[in-house]
C-alpha cells in the first residue's frame, strides 16, 4: 500500500474548506460584537470632510429652526440608514430644532420614521429630558407618491406643495393645516428651511438638488453602495454634507462626543466658541460604534483570507518552475 501523497503548502492554503472560513468569520465578527458590547469598545476614527460639513450644519442649527427629514429608506437598508436617523433624530431634539417627515420612496418609510421617533422619545424621557411632541416640536407630512411634482411645487411655492397636508392639534383634537402647527408657522418658502435632509438606499439625489438644491442646505445619509456617485454631488457644492453608510455613522456618533473646536479640529480644546459643540455626557455612541469593530474584524478577515490565497499560488506556482 502506498500513502497519499501530501499535497504542497501552497495547494493547501489555497483549497480552504469554504465551511470552515464561514465559522471563523461567524466567530470572528460574534466575537466582536460581544466584546463591544461588553467593553464598551470605542474605535478611533478620523471623520471624513463630508460628514464634518453634515454635522457642522446640524449641530448650529437653532432652536426653534426647521430641518425636512426626507426619509427613503425601509428595513432592507435599516442597518445603515436605521443609525444614521438615531444620530440625526438625537442631534436635532437635542439642540432644540423643529423638524417635518415626508417620503415619497414608499409609504413605509413613515412608519418606520414614526418608529425611530418613538425610540429617542422613550431614550430622552429614560434620561430625565421631555420628549418633542407631534404638532409642537415635530410632524409627519406623509407620503408623496409623486415626489418630483412635489419637489418642484416646493421649488416654486412650498405652502401650495403642502396645503393638503393635516396634523392633529392636541389641544382641541382636531385636525389643522401643518402650516398652523409652531414647526411649520414661519415657514412661506422653502428658503425658511434651515436644512433638508434626506436618507436614502437609492438614487434620490438627482430629483432633489436639481429641485430645491440652490434654495436649501440639503444633506445626504446614504447607503454604502451609493456613496460614490453622492460623493460628486458634495464635491460640486450641490450636496452640503454627506454620511456614508456605518462609516458614516461612526463618523457623526463620534462628532458627537468629540465636538469640533474653534480650529477646526475634532476633539480640539482651542478657545474660543466651537464650530460644532459635542453633547458631552450624552448617549452619542450607538448603533454605528456598536457594529464597527464587528467590521473591522469581518474586513481584516477577508484581506487575511485574499492574502492566504495569494501566498499559496504564488508558492505553487514557484514549486512548478522547478
Amino acid at each position: 500500500n502506498t500513502e497519499p501523497a501530501k499535497k504542497p503548502i501552497g495547494e493547501l492554503l489555497q483549497s480552504a474548506n469554504r465551511t470552515f472560513l464561514y465559522f471563523i468569520l461567524f466567530l470572528v465578527v460574534s466575537l466582536s460584537l460581544v466584546v463591544t458590547q461588553i467593553r464598551k469598545v470605542e474605535v478611533p476614527t478620523r471623520p471624513e470632510a463630508y460628514t464634518i460639513e453634515a454635522y457642522k450644519i446640524l449641530r448650529n442649527v437653532p432652536p426653534g429652526g426647521v430641518v425636512i427629514v426626507d426619509t427613503g429608506f425601509t428595513n432592507s437598508s435599516r442597518g445603515e440608514n436605521g443609525g444614521q436617523m438615531e444620530a440625526l433624530l438625537r442631534i436635532l431634539m437635542r439642540s432644540g430644532a423643529k423638524f417635518a417627515v415626508l417620503s415619497w420612496v414608499e409609504p413605509q418609510c413613515i412608519e418606520i420614521a414614526r418608529g425611530f421617533i418613538r425610540t429617542i422619545n422613550e431614550e430622552r424621557k429614560a434620561a430625565g429630558e421631555a420628549p418633542y411632541r407631534e404638532w409642537e416640536d415635530y410632524l409627519i407630512l406623509g407620503f408623496f407618491p409623486d415626489g418630483p411634482t412635489m419637489l418642484q411645487t416646493v421649488h416654486q411655492n412650498v405652502r401650495e406643495a403642502w396645503k393638503t397636508r393635516q396634523a392633529t392639534d392636541p389641544s382641541t383634537g382636531e385636525k389643522k393645516s401643518v402650516f398652523e402647527s409652531p414647526v411649520l408657522r414661519n415657514v412661506q418658502k422653502i428658503e425658511d428651511v434651515y436644512a433638508y435632509v434626506t436618507l436614502s438606499a437609492s438614487g434620490t439625489m438627482p430629483t432633489i438638488v436639481a429641485r430645491i438644491g440652490q434654495q436649501v442646505k440639503v444633506i445626504s445619509m446614504i447607503t454604502g453602495v451609493m456613496f460614490p456617485e453622492q460623493l460628486n454631488y458634495f464635491k460640486s457644492g450641490q450636496l452640503k454634507g454627506l454620511v456614508n453608510g456605518l462609516s458614516g455613522c461612526v463618523e457623526l456618533e463620534w462628532l458627537m462626543e468629540k465636538g469640533i473646536d474653534s480650529a477646526g479640529v475634532v476633539g480640539g480644546d482651542a478657545p474660543g466658541k466651537p464650530l460644532a459643540a459635542a453633547f458631552k455626557g450624552a448617549k452619542n455612541f450607538d448603533r454605528g460604534m456598536a457594529y464597527y469593530l464587528a467590521l473591522h474584524s469581518a474586513l481584516s478577515l477577508l484581506i487575511l483570507a485574499v492574502a492566504v490565497g495569494n501566498i499559496g499560488m504564488w508558492l505553487t506556482n514557484r514549486s512548478k518552475k522547478r
